[in-house]
């Protein structure tokens, strides 16, 4: 989620063209903002942003996580490229593409998933502070309220995050077709 939208083609095609046929390529997303997504035990409904979607996070912790997604748009990011991805490595001829996700409970499972999940959760919302505070204009006081009192009322929740990956094969002229356009050859 580093890059900026628009940057993005560019980027997979680069990729592509160092590539070497039959090699693959994977990318993998861990989408905190998008934890109230897709989980078969879902019981919650939460419509964002026009769409309705399950929801185990609880609505502070779904509003934090919009906050994010607002801060993340302010730069031209987008927190949903990942489903994108599948269809520019159709667009460029690979095959064998697969796409999918897996959800992470957060503070619940195995011991080790439970608590590395917390942490990585809470690691997360700390290295957000400065953009946060910055970028919607709030003090370093109200971030750490609005983060506190989101984690207190998840726990009522069952909240999740996804881990989406994207991964497809590059076949012989594979992209041939993007790179000669850009560099004038035909």
């Amino acid at each position: 989620m580093c890059f900026r939208e628009k940057q993005w083609p560019g980027i997979i095609r680069e990729l592509v063209r160092v590539m070497k046929p039959g090699g693959w390529i994977e990318f993998v997303w861990f989408l905190l903002m998008e934890f109230l997504c897709i989980h078969p035990f879902s019981v919650m409904i939460l419509k964002v942003d026009g769409d309705i979607r399950p929801s185990d996070g609880g609505p502070l912790l779904t509003e934090f996580w919009n906050k994010v997604r607002i801060m993340m748009s302010m730069r031209d990011i987008n927190t949903r490229q990942v489903h994108n991805i599948h269809n520019s490595f159709r667009l460029l001829g690979f095959k064998q593409i697969t796409s999918d996700h897996r959800c992470i409970p957060i503070g619940r499972g195995p011991e080790d998933v439970a608590v590395g999940s917390i942490i990585g959760h809470a690691q997360t919302q700390a290295s957000l502070r400065p953009q946060m505070t910055l970028a919607l204009g709030l003090g370093n006081d109200e971030y750490d309220s609005m983060v506190d009192a989101a984690e207190k009322g998840s726990r009522d929740y069952k909240p999740y995050f996804n881990i989406y990956y994207v991964f497809g094969k590059k076949l012989e002229g594979c992209g041939d077709d993007a790179q000669n356009s850009e560099s004038g050859h035909s």
